[in-house]
């Protein structure tokens, strides 16, 4: 056991709220101390985790996410999922395709500019949380999409990143 890659997850189904999403900040924390002891960025990795689950708690259709918090080795994979409507799925595609096509230096930049600028919209911070975790390391974001048969969209989100 000792030379394979150290693994812990945590994983949730169901109605998402403020004071749910600060329990798993806090039991995220923890998790992540306890299993990883020598892990250098645990407050900014649990900054993602908490984007994606504030994105899927305000434009989810019914409430509801599937979180999945999975460590081996040095890697960390968030994914949430949750049914959104067209609009908002068009809105965040858009966005992470936006900063997928920068360079590290654009990011920071365009970062710097919309906190300066306080530029944000009727929904939010503009792509700022996106922009935020690629900022701050996410090595991946991914977006699967499945359409439902009631014209609601099961939205995945997905981040990648390294603990150390």
């Amino acid at each position: 056991m000792e030379n394979s890659p150290r693994k812990h997850s945590l994983t949730y189904e169901g109605n998402i709220t403020d004071d749910l999403r600060s329990f798993l900040c806090t039991t995220l924390r923890q998790s992540t101390i306890d299993n990883i002891p020598t892990a250098k960025r645990v407050s900014k990795l649990i900054t993602f985790a908490l984007e994606l689950l504030d994105n899927a708690q305000r434009y989810s259709s019914n409430g509801e996410v599937e979180f999945d918090w999975y460590v081996e080795g040095t890697k960390l994979r968030i994914s949430v999922t949750n049914i959104s409507n067209e609009a908002n799925v068009n809105r965040l595609q858009s966005a992470i395709a936006h900063v997928k096509a920068l360079s590290h230096e654009e990011v920071v930049e365009e970062y710097r500019k919309k906190m300066l600028d306080l530029e944000f919209n009727e929904k939010g911070g503009a792509g700022l949380g996106i922009l935020q975790m690629v900022k701050q390391g996410a090595k991946d974001i991914r977006l699967d999409l499945q359409r439902m048969e009631n014209n609601g969209i099961r939205c995945s989100s997905t981040v990648t990143a390294e603990i150390m």
